[in-house]
């Protein structure tokens, strides 16, 4: 099959480490999502074990083998870009949704595969509305920091790059081709690219709560974001603008299933 046969199906690319404990419950409650909202055996998950050292990969073999629509995949060692990168490639069809495992959100994708051929990238975020952000203060601040200076370098007119996405690879696939960023800065890079190339993108709240511990020291987070974003910067200033074409929602409008007058639902088949 050809991706422009399969409009009607979805890839979900999810970057998996060391998620033993809640890897095979997580992915039976998305199973149950996704019959409901894409259709029966008109999806599949791609698990990208990114060089987990505890049962992680084992917990996929044995998913894989109870479903052919769970594929596993390997890296060898952690690098969240390269995971999503690797998964994209790998993806069958024509639109992808990229989630984490402890990101996911049913209205999120409910709302967006109801509309997901009016937008070439539909994204989440975190900071869109605060009374369903259940970050740390710290962490709050440090996602406000992060987002300033994505500003800043940017201009970046959003308040959110990481985060769950589903996007039309079809539309975006020259973008998805020079998106090289490894790591976190991955996500800016696609995002930044596609909304200086003009393509459609709506922003979604989405509710955030802190589920496990940072896995690395914030002090060196933060010197590694700086650097990256740094880098990620020269590399992109001379990269051309079009007119952005940036909408946002209300998580009541998610909730319920609302778009803009002009959006397309998905017409069931």
């Amino acid at each position: 099959m050809t991706l422009t046969q399969n409009l009607s199906q979805l890839s979900v690319v999810i970057p998996v480490y060391n998620e033993g404990l809640h890897l095979e419950e997580r992915v039976d409650h998305f199973i149950t999502v996704l019959d409901a909202v894409v259709g029966s055996g008109r999806w599949e998950i791609c698990l990208i074990n990114n060089g987990s050292a505890d049962n992680t990969a084992t917990i996929i073999d044995n998913l894989s083998t109870r479903s052919p629509n769970i594929i596993g995949h390997a890296l060898p060692n952690p690098n969240y870009g390269l995971a999503i990168r690797h998964g994209v490639i790998q993806a069958n069809h024509a639109f992808i949704y990229i989630v984490d495992l402890d990101q996911w959100d049913d209205a999120f994708i409910q709302w967006a595969w109801r509309y997901h051929r009016s937008y070439d990238l539909i994204i989440s975020s975190k900071r869109a509305d605060p009374s369903i952000n259940r970050q740390s203060r710290l962490r709050f601040m440090l996602s406000w920091g992060l987002n300033a200076a994505l500003q800043l370098l940017f201009a970046f007119p959003g308040s959110d790059t990481h985060g769950q996405k589903l996007l039309n690879r079809e539309s975006l696939e020259q973008i998805l081709e020079k998106t090289k960023a490894d790591r976190g800065q991955y996500d800016v890079e696609l995002v930044v690219r596609t909304l200086r190339a003009g393509k459609s993108v709506i922003e979604l709240p989405v509710p955030y709560e802190e589920m496990r511990p940072a896995r690395n020291a914030l002090v060196k987070k933060v010197l590694w974001n700086t650097w990256a974003l740094s880098k990620l910067a020269w590399r992109l200033h001379s990269l051309k603008s079009q007119s952005v074409q940036l909408r946002r929602i209300s998580r009541s409008d998610v909730e319920n299933g609302r778009g803009f007058s002009d959006d397309i639902p998905q017409n069931p088949c």
